[in-house]
């Protein structure tokens, strides 16, 4: 089987993706580190589940930035940024709407693209992953002795990629067939260049979607083998805290789905063929930001009110064009105030940060606010819990400042901002107490094009071509140029011989 490679773009990056089938339904399938859409088509058992799974609809598969075929990429990736590949492929393949999976790593950000954009999902599948990778006061406490073999797998694997520890740990099947073990250094080589994977590994530390979990409202479906070294408690967490989720556990200790994965598509089938259609989208996570201009009063009895109206004038044009370069909606002005939304928290920050500067030269001091949570979105204003916890943020902020809180701060991990506690405050109509955090600079590491980045940043995330093996190049050749013959001479060489009759 012979699949075309296209691209999609996000922003200056390109990400290798691939369309199978013609089926009545949109899927597209997320995978993890171990990602390579020449060298999945030469696996007789990935070739089998796929051509299954595309057998039920339009199956859209990629290599997220910096692996498999896709650009070579710098900085650290966000989870914000992972779940735009998504849509990034959705858009180019022309699918408005489709069943995201999240299969391992790819989980995260599949959940956070639910929350975000419930209208792009028909449906979510988040596979043998999990919302954080360490335990809280919040998230399954007291279950660190679980964590402990998979963080010394990620730990491991870290330092020493391509040693094929990585596919040997999370497959029974691949270790205990001496042909894919041997090839498992291989396939990780191919996949991603160590720099590469030690920069997204050491960036899963820090994922945190649990607040994007309370926020789906999208038909969802959980996947995940008991024995997994990824801990299953962590998708028992999140089949719990989404509104009629389906947790499928599965007996096993086998991570990679295309292996022995009949039961995985049973269960898939099921869930896809069985969803009802979706009502209007009402409720989505978003990012509020909140502007003020600091002693308002008392500047305009200062300047008089034409002069006053002129500037606020100036001011909201300004921020009306902020709001749009970042991508954000503008919801409305209130006086000298300003309250605009935006489906990526990053952006919203440096909207935040932009608006602020232009004020400083306006000769204004700006105050800002800056959370994310659900909300009741219409065509031309937001409500719920979320849009107040983030004006009483702002009325936290002192002049030139720009609070958010850890909500955000966890989202956003990963891009360069960086912020210092300001403590937990009561705000008031909000239950509970609540962490607030100071930007205090914006350093831009998240991910980017290797072009984009100077020669020493570049050199940290090079290609996977740039530091294969020849043997790993071969590989790679013989599955682009003849994924058949991969397939027979796998399937031969890992046959079980046939017991001999007593």
């Amino acid at each position: 089987m012979t699949v075309d490679v296209e691209y999609a773009r996000r922003g200056d990056i390109c990400i290798a993706y691939q369309a199978i089938g013609d089926g009545p339904v949109d899927i597209i399938l997320g995978a993890g580190l171990i990602s390579h859409l020449d060298l999945v088509w030469a696996d007789p058992n990935a070739t089998a589940f796929l051509r299954e799974l595309a057998s039920i609809g339009r199956l859209l598969l990629f290599d997220k930035p910096g692996t498999g075929l896709s650009d070579p990429v710098a900085g650290v990736p966000t989870v914000q940024q992972r779940a735009d590949d998504f849509l990034a492929v959705l858009d180019a393949a022309g699918s408005k709407r489709a069943v995201v999976i999240g299969y391992s790593e790819a989980s995260a950000p599949a959940i956070l693209l639910a929350a975000t954009h419930p209208e792009r999902v028909e449906g979510l599948i988040a596979m043998s992953g999990m919302a954080r990778l360490t335990p809280t006061e919040d998230f399954i406490p007291g279950t660190e002795h679980r964590f402990e073999p998979f963080w010394a797998m990620i730990r491991h694997c870290s330092d020493h990629w391509g040693d094929g520890s990585m596919l040997h740990t999370l497959s029974p099947y691949a270790r205990e067939n001496l042909v894919y073990r041997r090839l498992a250094p291989n396939v990780e080589r191919a996949c991603a260049s160590p720099g590469m994977a030690r920069v997204m590994i050491n960036a899963m530390w820090d994922y945190d979607v649990t607040t994007a979990v309370d926020a789906v409202d999208v038909p969802t479906l959980i996947i995940h083998r008991t024995g997994d070294i990824v801990p299953v408690e962590g998708s028992r967490w999140i089949a719990d805290n989404i509104a009629g989720a389906k947790m499928l556990e599965l007996p096993g200790a086998e991570h990679i789905c295309y292996f022995n994965g009949d039961d995985i598509l049973t269960g898939m089938e099921d869930f896809i063929g069985g969803s009802a259609p979706r009502g209007p989208i009402s409720r989505k996570l978003v990012t509020v930001l909140y502007t003020d201009i600091v002693g308002s009063t008392a500047r305009a009895v200062e300047m008089g009110d034409e002069t006053w109206s002129t500037l606020l004038a100036t001011h909201h044009a300004a921020v009306r064009d902020q709001v749009e370069r970042h991508d954000g909606t503008l919801i409305k002005t209130m006086g000298d105030g300003v309250l605009a939304t935006f489906d990526r928290p990053t952006l919203a920050v440096r909207c935040a940060l932009a608006i602020s500067r232009h004020a400083s030269d306006e000769g204004v001091e700006l105050r800002a606010g800056v959370h994310a949570g659900e909300c009741e979105v219409t065509d031309d204003d937001i409500s719920g819990v979320a849009a107040h916890i983030g004006s009483r943020i702002m009325a936290l902020a002192g002049p030139g400042e720009v609070l958010v809180s850890a909500t955000v701060r966890d989202l956003v991990f990963g891009s360069g901002v960086e912020f210092e506690p300001r403590g937990a405050h009561e705000l008031k109509g909000v239950p509970g107490r609540w962490s607030v955090h100071a930007v205090v600079a914006d350093r831009r590491e998240d991910q980017r094009p290797a072009s984009q980045a100077t020669p020493e940043q570049a050199a940290l995330t090079p290609s996977p071509n740039a530091t294969m093996k020849p043997a790993d190049r071969a590989l790679v050749q013989v599955a682009n140029r003849a994924p058949h013959l991969s397939r027979f001479t796998l399937r031969l060489l890992t046959r079980r011989p046939r017991s001999k009759p007593a």
